[in-house]
């Protein structure tokens, strides 16, 4: 079997001054048959004129600006190289992370020997703004079960973790949800691993280098932001309805008290958007289930956490429903 083509899409905002450096890891890859797939979300800066350099410079090299059809964000941009790429296989990669030499021959390598791999998963390694190399995240554990190792954050992947065979998410309805303001690989990741039975294979070198610096989202995230945090309430809210049809405690128990705890943040930082938005899924999931001896049982469990605030939520939920 000769190489198949893989395609590259990362999408990219005002990253002028780190997306040379990503690219350059891209086309000094030791395998040719790739495709790189940039799509600008809006970008002010002189990415246009970057990217004009590097496209003459490499033909496999693609530059795109999201149609303004399509709402902003990196989800949209996401989406819309996944509908542009021909690869048989896919990784969306970050506009200021850097590959390793060898990704591309470890991913080919793989693909050329071993049959049916739906999704290819790497390790990879922290980087700083200079590029100097930090903690090192390893995939050593035997995973056998990618949702609730993921959920469970057993199983430490990113965004570009992930390689996964085109033809497997085709039938999808859709890829990475437009609506996620934050989380937005961790919602797709949880979908993906629950409503699939995955074939996948683990990568023992590290594939590429994050990076992580205070303009990254990683270090937005840290700061309240309501929208923000309706996007990660309803991806706990999501994944512990869920969960009950997985019959797994612990994934429940990791669930109830994620989303119990979220209500607290809301309160703790006087949102009632979020609060509001808790409750009404809380109160949905209760009263639609056969819960009621088990929730009282998580919630004095987790009376140990919160003390006695956790009747705050109780007493709440009784008065608006």
């Amino acid at each position: 079997m000769n190489n198949p083509l893989v395609s590259i899409i990362i999408p990219t905002y005002n990253r002028a001054h780190f997306i040379g450096e990503t690219l350059e890891s891209v086309i000094a890859q030791s395998c040719p048959n790739w495709e790189c797939i940039v799509i600008d979300d809006g970008s002010s800066d002189y990415t246009d004129e970057l990217m004009e350099f590097y496209c003459e410079k490499d033909s496999r090299i693609q530059y795109h600006h999201r149609p303004s059809n399509k709402p902003k964000g990196a989800n949209a941009c996401r989406n819309y190289g996944f509908d542009l790429s021909k690869g048989e296989y896919v990784n969306w990669f970050d506009s200021d992370d850097v590959y390793d030499l060898d990704c591309l021959k470890n991913i080919l390598s793989l693909i050329k020997f071993k049959e049916k791999i739906d999704i290819i998963i790497v390790p990879y390694q922290f980087i700083d703004n200079l590029g100097k190399k930090g903690t090192l995240i390893t995939l050593e554990l035997p995973f056998n079960d990618l949702y609730k190792d993921y959920a469970l954050w057993n199983l430490k992947i990113i965004t570009g973790s992930l390689w996964i065979k085109k033809s497997f998410l085709i039938d999808e309805e859709y890829l990475f949800d437009t609506n996620i303001l934050r989380g937005q690989e961790t919602e797709f990741f949880l979908r993906l691993f629950f409503d699939k039975k995955i074939n996948f294979h683990l990568v023992e070198a590290v594939s590429f280098y994050y990076r992580k610096h205070n303009n990254s989202k990683s270090f937005e995230d840290q700061v309240f932001n309501e929208n923000f945090q309706m996007s990660v309430a309803k991806i706990y809210c999501d994944n512990y309805e869920k969960v009950f049809s997985y019959n797994d405690i612990k994934l429940l128990k990791y669930y109830h008290k994620r989303t119990v705890s979220f209500w607290f943040r809301g309160l703790d930082y006087k949102s009632k958007l979020v609060r509001n938005y808790i409750s009404q899924r809380l109160f949905s999931i209760y009263k639609r289930r056969i819960f009621f001896r088990l929730k009282f049982k998580l919630i004095f469990e987790i009376h140990e956490v919160y003390g006695k605030r956790i009747f705050k939520l109780v007493n709440y939920l009784k008065n608006q429903y």
